[in-house]
């Protein structure tokens, strides 16, 4: 399948826009501000299904930037698990 970079980076933009991490309860602020930082920086890449998966490959690996207000061992665990889930669903054309 082709990859339809303007679609990618109209949805991933969409996915972080849709995420409110100030709105969230301490105990998902973490998770909620992971997927938002994720789904920007793959909005970045998307216009190239390759950086794409370079990117998120790099992300479960533990290529991640992590803000300095936030507990650093569940922003990590949040990213890459989700980074992971969207490297199985781009690979598996399921995006």
């Amino acid at each position: 399948m082709s990859w339809d970079r303007i679609s990618a980076a109209r949805k991933f933009l969409q996915m972080a826009n849709a995420i409110h991490p100030e709105e969230a309860d301490k105990d998902e602020h973490v998770h909620q501000l992971a997927s938002q930082d994720l789904y920007y920086e793959c909005y970045v890449a998307s216009f190239s299904r390759e950086k794409l998966l370079e990117f998120l490959q790099g992300a479960i690996a533990g290529g991640i930037k992590v803000p300095e207000n936030v507990d650093p061992k569940k922003y990590r665990a949040a990213y890459a698990s989700q980074a992971d889930a969207l490297l199985k669903k781009i690979t598996d054309d399921a995006f």
